[in-house]
């Protein structure tokens, strides 16, 4: 049996296409593509023109400015900043010898002399030459050394006695790089001696009346 016509032209139509996900994804894409591209458009048509006007607006100041002040007062200027940059620098790197000397005479023992001292701050050594009494003033003063915090070596050679007494000898000490940073020094320990020949009224603070025909010279302490 034949079909009628009627089902035959509804089974021949195409069936209708309902959009998917397929055509969503492509419209979020296409926005996602719209925004960028607007945003990537403002940034260059008008955030870069707005800071090169800014760039400008501060080089027209600087140049307005250059003209007030004189070439010569420029170059004073000039010259004295380099001068402030360069006295920094120096001071950044200076080392405070001076802190070496005065730590080197509290350190050194009564027997024990110092000829010959030369410095390397790049390593923080110090080599000395010296002469001690005898052999034992020698090992008291390597000791003395050794036992101090801000010396992390001590070493010696060419120890040798001298035709008119005495022990000749090369010493290298390598200090602790913080001990140039220091800002205080803290002073020598006063002797025992000194401490148990002050009277109870000179420790007080209360003033002593000097001998009769006793020197009036002040006593350093």
């Amino acid at each position: 049996m034949a079909l009628p016509q009627k089902v035959i032209e509804q089974l021949g139509r195409e069936p209708a296409r309902t959009p998917g996900w397929s055509g969503r994804l492509l419209m979020f894409s296409s926005a996602i593509f719209f925004i960028a591209a607007a945003v990537y458009v403002g940034i260059v048509y008008g955030n870069q023109p707005f800071l090169e006007s800014q760039l400008g607006e501060v080089s027209n100041r600087m140049n307005a400015l250059a003209q007030e002040i004189p070439a010569d007062d420029q170059t004073k200027i000039f010259t004295f900043y380099s001068q402030i940059a360069n006295i920094k620098t120096l001071l950044g790197k200076h080392v405070i010898t001076s802190r070496l000397f005065e730590w080197l005479e509290r350190q050194t023992s009564a027997n024990v002399s110092f000829n010959r001292f030369a410095f390397t701050r790049g390593r923080n050594e110090a080599v000395l030459s010296g002469v001690a009494k005898t052999v034992d003033d020698f090992i008291q003063q390597v000791q003395v050394f050794q036992a101090q915090s801000e010396v992390k070596s001590v070493n010696f050679k060419n120890l040798s006695v001298l035709e008119k007494g005495g022990w000749q000898f090369d010493m290298t000490l390598e200090f602790s790089p913080d001990f140039f940073e220091a800002k205080i020094i803290a002073p020598a320990p006063a002797s025992p001696e000194r401490e148990s020949s002050e009277s109870p009224q000179d420790k007080q603070g209360e003033p002593v009346s000097p001998a009769e025909g006793a020197p009036t010279e002040p006593v350093t302490r």
